[in-house]
Parts: structure tokens; C-alpha cells; sequence
């Protein structure tokens, strides 16, 4: 049996090209990324905002940005801390803001389904720069692009990524792995590595400090 976890942005060929210029030096040593993911939805009825049925912000959108960070980098967070603001209504959280160590280079990033729709990613070095523009739904927030900026921002290489169906990508992938084609696959263990950090974070959200994952 195959099981894999949906994340599409696995999928997307801007994602292994931003993994490709981390590794090859493009933009030196790696200090920080910095994420954001946020949208508006106060609907009681929208699975999202139900706690039994896991809503809140984190389950929803802050696995991305961690997901997004570790798979590029090939590493996984020491430690986390966070803030993070429940909703009295709904039970759900709606608000993040997070700090994880990485040991050489630090991720930090806020989520929120109550904020204005907003999505970023940026890989920070000390000789350049990466931004993803919609590093999780290309095609609704912005383009498929992401821009390599050197170390002064005086020249910058724009990377596009045209008609990229993400969705279809990975249902392709996975209808590949189910038949014995051996291709990879988003896998479980992939998936609990994640889970870990999301399960740190709401254990630092209920303390001042650091948590580890």
C-alpha cells in the first residue's frame, strides 16, 4: 500500500529549483527564511474554524512554511518558540508567529486565517537572497516565479514557471509510485518529521522560551 501526504509544493519544479540554488551556493551561506501564509475566514461552517474537525491556523497553513524550510535545506528545526492567538468562538488557533532554530540559520514565520491574504517565502544568505512570490498556491496569490537577488540588490534573476499545475503533478507522481515506477513520493516519515515541529510549536505557544521539537 502506498499512502503519501498531499503536499503539493513537493511537486512543484520552483521548489526543487530553490533547493538546487541553496545547495549550489547561489546565495552563500544560508542565515535566515522568513515565511508568511495567511488568508480571511470567519465561517463557522468551514471545516477550518472547527477544532473537532482540525481546524485552525497551524494544522492548515503553518505546516507549509516548515515543510517548505525543510526541504530545501535538507534539515530539520532544534527548537521553536511561537505566539500564538486562539480564537474564543471557535476553539481554533488563528494567529502564529514563529521562531525555530536550525542550528546554522534560523526559520521565522507567522500564519493566521484571520488576516488579510498574504503568501511569502524568502531564503536569506549572506551573498544573496531568494523570494518565492506564492511559494504554496502559485497561480492565485502570484505568478510562478521566484527572484535571486545578489548581495548588494543590484542585479536580479527572475525564474518563471508557466502553466505549472502543482495538484496535477503530484497526482501524476503518485499514480507513477502506485505502479511501480519508483518515483518519490512526499512519505510518511516525511510527514511526522513535520508534525513534530507543528506539535513544538503549540507546546511553545503555551510557554515563554524555547521548546524543543
Amino acid at each position: 500500500m502506498l499512502v503519501s501526504e498531499a503536499f503539493m509544493l513537493f511537486y512543484h519544479p520552483q521548489w526543487h529549483k530553490v533547493r538546487e540554488l541553496v545547495a549550489n551556493g547561489a546565495i552563500g551561506r544560508l542565515r535566515h527564511v522568513q515565511g508568511a501564509f495567511s488568508y480571511f475566514n470567519v465561517d463557522p461552517a468551514n471545516m477550518r474554524n472547527q477544532l473537532a474537525l482540525g481546524g485552525g491556523a497551524l494544522p492548515d497553513i503553518g505546516v507549509y512554511p516548515t515543510v517548505a524550510t525543510r526541504l530545501v535545506t535538507g534539515k530539520e528545526p532544534r527548537r521553536v518558540q511561537a505566539t500564538i492567538e486562539w480564537d474564543k468562538a471557535f476553539g481554533t488557533d488563528i494567529y502564529s508567529s514563529v521562531k525555530a532554530d536550525f542550528g546554522d540559520f534560523e526559520l521565522s514565520f507567522y500564519c493566521s486565517t484571520q488576516m488579510a491574504q498574504r503568501q511569502s517565502m524568502v531564503f536569506h544568505g549572506e551573498a544573496g537572497f531568494i523570494e518565492v512570490h506564492a511559494p504554496f498556491n502559485a497561480g492565485d496569490y502570484d505568478h510562478h516565479r521566484i527572484e535571486l537577488h545578489n548581495q548588494k540588490h543590484t542585479e536580479a534573476t527572475v525564474l518563471r514557471f508557466p502553466g505549472t499545475r502543482q495538484y496535477r503533478l503530484q497526482v501524476e507522481a503518485f499514480a507513477r509510485a502506485a505502479q511501480g515506477g519508483g518515483e518519490p513520493v512526499f512519505t510518511l516519515e516525511n510527514s511526522v518529521l513535520n508534525q513534530k515541529v507543528i506539535d513544538a510549536i503549540y507546546r511553545a505557544g503555551a510557554q515563554d522560551g524555547w521548546e524543543e521539537v
